[in-house]
């Protein structure tokens, strides 16, 4: 085995470039960590809004188009985890978000109008694809979902 000597000045320059790459990595992470916040927060006045707006509406295409809708199908990929999220917790008309964000839609035309069987096949299809390939995993990064059903 070989040993190499390094002058103390090597060794700081060295230690200062691990400190400084460590400290770009926590601010990196922070701002992540804040930007999911604000996505979250966004997500949620603008969902709340949606349902108020709804609320006394019976057409889905109807719902769709109001613009609290549209803003959260224009977050993208970001409002997957909360739409999923919301699905799980509230339930609610959410297809056409996930449809329109993912450019998928793993319910089977005998389950279209079925919001249980929909809700489920959604949430089972990103289950199974949890991971490294799921609909949506926590770092809100898409993975389009795949035909498996």
């Amino acid at each position: 085995m070989t040993t190499i000597a390094l002058d103390e000045r090597t060794v700081q320059q060295a230690e200062q470039a691990a400190g400084d790459r460590r400290t770009t990595l926590d601010r990196l992470i922070g701002d992540y960590v804040d930007q999911l916040a604000t996505s979250k927060t966004r997500f949620q006045r603008l969902a709340a809004e949606w349902r108020e707006q709804a609320g006394p509406l019976s057409s889905s295409t109807d719902r769709a188009m109001l613009p609290a809708y549209q803003a959260i199908i224009g977050m993208g990929e970001t409002a997957l985890p909360f739409i999923l999220d919301e699905m799980r917790q509230r339930g609610g008309l959410w297809f056409w978000a996930l449809r329109a964000i993912t450019g998928e839609n793993p319910v089977p035309p005998e389950h279209r109008g079925n919001i249980e069987a929909m809700s489920q096949l959604f949430q089972l299809v990103n289950d199974s694809l949890s991971g490294a390939s799921g609909l949506a995993d926590r770092s809100g990064k898409c993975n389009v979902l795949q035909n498996t059903i």
